[in-house]
């Protein structure tokens, strides 16, 4: 994949060499007195040229070429490296999604929302693991954990498979050969390390046959229920497809990772072991209590004998204080409320439902709910 030539007239020569010298590449000799200085790579099975001056005629194919070549020996895209050249220093997470849906390399609109929501949650739940460990989170999107997901965006994608490129701003920490190890790493940096190494680490458990690992780590606080919670939610939207999840290191930190994966591939069979270790744990929420909720109904079911209809079942859409969706289930007299379900139903109208709520592990219920609908 070639380097668009509007982004080499961005990339600084020097930063480029800093990249190669960080990367142990051998300067061998320099060309055109001086103008263009030639490296090889530390097994010598790549060569790259470094063009000092922009008159010289064949400047972009050159840098395009080297940046590939970069790329090729490091196992990693033309797009991680020309963002790291770019930009301030960036961990990019690639969420390579695989189906079906993605042959053409495109992915399906409602799919590309969900996949995005997953992402969210699961970087938000990292942050919070991270910087305040607990068994439980009574609240996720906090005004911190908004303020550092502000922070992130999406690179370039590359067709085949499709793949997010997620940019993980490492803060001040600025691409150069000379940079102090820093204490303790960036906060994004240690997202990633948390989000790849638990998903990692609780699959193999999980796998092994160690769910009392698990079971030990929860109560530890190394992975919060929410944390556990997010990653079911990415397994349900992934049950149909392929999904890698990769972190291509920024070069500016240099720390040794070699006990993290840079890759895995996530493994939805393993989601019911994780929904029991969750329901086990999950703080239990008082029932009986009067509630109302907002929102839109997403199923209708009654009897399917018209003389038995005495109960019409309705399943709301509505928000949670984090604002991540809920579904709240809702049994409604027949004969009283059937005219108003449908019409809201039909037309999508917002509909206010209330009563005595119960929960069933995650699972919000209301028994002779009202409803209301709002114009």
């Amino acid at each position: 994949m070639k380097v668009n030539y509007t982004l080499i007239d961005k990339i600084q020569s020097e930063r480029l060499i800093n990249l190669l010298n960080s990367l142990n590449w051998k300067e061998i000799s320099t060309l055109m007195q001086g103008k263009i200085r030639q490296f090889i790579s530390p097994d010598e099975e790549f060569a790259a040229l470094v063009p000092l001056d922009k008159s010289i005629s064949d400047y972009y194919r050159v840098m395009s070429d080297t940046i590939e070549s970069v790329a090729l020996s490091m196992g990693t895209s033309v797009v991680a490296i020309t963002n790291s050249l770019l930009n301030t220093s960036y961990d990019v997470i690639k969420w390579r999604v695989g189906g079906a849906n993605t042959n053409s390399g495109t992915l399906p609109f409602f799919e590309m929302a969900e996949t995005i929501e997953t992402i969210k949650n699961i970087l938000a739940t990292s942050y919070v693991d991270i910087t305040k460990p607990a068994q439980y989170h009574k609240k996720i999107f906090t005004d911190d954990v908004k303020d550092n997901l502000s922070k992130y965006s999406f690179g370039q994608s590359e067709v085949g498979s499709y793949i997010l490129n997620i940019m993980c701003p490492l803060n001040d920490y600025q691409y150069q050969l000379f940079d102090e190890i820093p204490s303790e790493a960036p906060i994004n940096r240690r997202i990633n390390m948390h989000l790849i190494s638990s998903i990692n680490d609780i699959q193999n458990e999980i796998h092994n046959g160690n769910i009392n690992k698990l079971d030990e780590d929860v109560c530890a606080g190394k992975y919060s229920i929410n944390f556990l919670d997010s990653l079911t939610d990415i397994y349900d939207s992934s049950i149909n497809s392929k999904v890698k999840i990769a972190i291509a290191w920024s070069n500016s930190i240099k720390l040794d990772y070699s006990s993290i994966p840079s890759e895995i591939t996530l493994r939805p069979r393993i989601r019911e072991r994780i929904f029991e270790i969750t329901d086990k744990y999950r703080p239990k929420q008082k029932n009986n209590e009067f509630k109302i909720f907002y929102g839109k109904i997403e199923t209708i079911s009654s009897d399917s004998e018209l003389e038995m209809r005495k109960i019409i079942a309705i399943k709301v859409v509505t928000l949670d204080e984090n604002n991540k969706k809920s579904i709240i289930q809702a049994n409604l007299k027949y004969d009283k409320y059937q005219p108003f379900v449908s019409r809201a139903f039909e037309n999508g109208l917002t509909v206010k439902v209330s009563g005595v709520i119960s929960r069933k592990g995650n699972i919000k219920i209301i028994e002779e709910a009202h409803l209301e609908v709002l114009d």
